[in-house]
């Protein structure tokens, strides 16, 4: 399955296409949030500078696991010609 056969797909069949995209969404927030978040928490619990400890607590990687589902939408925008203005 290629690019072109998926859009096609996507547009004559948007409802699924949007169902799709929200379970895609949803599978990209929790693996960010459970994966990447708790990789950086022990990658800077395991080392002993300080720096990275201060890095983590400030950039909150549970809350921009957030970005996650944000950039998958954006990815796959094209594919929803119908619902862009």
């Amino acid at each position: 399955m290629n690019w072109a056969t998926l859009e096609t797909w996507a547009v004559e069949n948007p409802e699924m296409a949007l169902g799709a995209l929200l379970i895609l969404s949803a599978a990209a927030f929790l693996f960010a949030r459970n994966v990447i978040g708790r990789v950086l928490f022990y990658m800077a619990a395991r080392t002993a500078t300080k720096s990275d400890d201060i890095l983590v607590r400030h950039l909150r990687p549970f809350r921009t696991a957030w970005l996650a589902p944000l950039l998958v939408v954006y990815a796959f925008a094209p594919f929803f010609p119908s619902l862009q203005t």
